[in-house]
């Protein structure tokens, strides 16, 4: 699947987490109920899998963050703000959840590496 900005905005944090996945070529399936946004990606040899949480947990996402050096900033806007997440290149994503902008991010970047 082609993913934009356009295509992420709507999704649920399941869906992006498992579009994460898929766009690095590690998904491996679901984890199930006691962890209903999370998905199991499988290592670089394809033997051991964890269960990670990209829009919920910043320990699954922030090395992908730092690998493809994306910038998460709080952008103040009126009375409320957003989070903002975005590479050098033109890939860009606002989001309430930072981890969630991180992560639609990454999809954008992963895509174009792919």
């Amino acid at each position: 699947m082609k993913y934009t900005k356009e295509s992420l905005v709507p999704m649920r944090d399941y869906e992006v987490n498992k579009a994460l996945a898929v766009v690095q070529g590690k998904y491996a399936g679901d984890v199930g109920d006691w962890m209903p946004n999370g998905v199991k990606v499988m290592d670089e040899l394809g033997v051991f899998y964890s269960e990670v949480d990209y829009c919920g947990s910043p320990c699954s996402v922030m090395p992908l963050v730092f690998d493809h050096k994306i910038s998460i900033e709080h952008v103040i806007a009126r009375d409320s703000g957003y989070w903002l997440a975005g590479s050098n290149t033109y890939y860009h994503f606002a989001d309430e959840n930072p981890l969630r902008a991180a992560a639609c991010c990454l999809i954008l970047v992963c895509r174009r590496l792919s």
